[in-house]
């Protein structure tokens, strides 16, 4: 069998063109076949990392690793290895099995970027965390500077919404800025990365408009419970403290 990159290296391009045609194989390692007669086209795949492309290849069965297969299995993976290790025994009772899940040797292969991934999203909650917190403190700290202004405001007649309202705005539009600032950066890591990668996902903007808004939510949160509790305390109390 040959690949579709394998298909026009060869110059051929199309599957019934060469199925069917004998190809001669020169090549000084021991278990070769000389030559054989090709019986399907595959589409093109990766069995090395994914920094890599895939190359023009040829599959063909060789003596020296017959003693390898591939089997897939049902969903029920006890039961089905189970199976497996009954008829392996009964063939060769004399050679115990030994297997591995695809899954997992590609597992090894990326495990560094796995492993990664999982770093990256561990400090992106802290360091959301971290943020909020000191959005509260801070938040904590600049309202305890305008309670006697809060207080005043509610006396004349302003609602807690408009209180709300004029508390966050300051700090929505530090949070926006942040964004503004940091999309492109960003952008410009995650590319400059991806490009280590043969195969690799775009950076759509809808990416980056989900965590703005996300960050934005949260931080919203942060700083709106703070100004609910000030804009619907005692104004009494906040004029008889200053």
């Amino acid at each position: 069998m040959v690949n579709r990159k394998g298909l026009k290296a060869l110059g051929y391009d199309s599957p019934e063109e060469i199925i069917g045609k004998t190809l001669r194989i020169e090549h000084e390692a021991v278990g070769y076949i000389p030559q054989g007669v090709v019986c399907g086209v595959t589409n093109d795949f990766n069995y090395t990392s994914m920094r890599e492309e895939s190359i023009p290849m040829i599959i063909m069965q060789r003596p020296l690793f017959l003693h390898n297969i591939m089997v897939r299995l049902n969903p029920d993976q006890p039961r089905a290895l189970e199976t497996f290790n009954n008829v392996w025994k009964e063939i060769f009772p004399d050679y115990p099995a030994r297997y591995a899940f695809i899954g997992d040797v590609y597992g090894q292969i990326f495990r560094n970027e796995l492993n990664a991934g999982k770093l990256v999203r561990i400090f992106s909650l802290l360091c959301l965390l971290i943020a909020n917190l000191g959005l509260i403190i801070y938040m904590a700290f600049i309202i305890k500077l305008r309670t006697k202004e809060i207080g005043i405001r509610k006396v004349n007649g302003a609602r807690s919404g408009e209180i709300i309202l004029r508390l966050n705005r300051s700090f929505i539009w530090l949070i926006v800025s942040a964004f503004a600032v940091a999309t492109p950066a960003a952008y410009i890591i995650l590319q400059r990365w991806l490009r280590n990668f043969a195969y690799k996902t775009s950076l759509d903007w809808w990416i980056f408009a989900g965590a703005g808004i996300t960050v934005l939510l949260l931080s919203g949160i942060a700083v709106s419970w703070q100004s609910w509790h000030a804009a619907t305390a005692n104004p009494a109390n906040a004029i008889l403290q200053e």
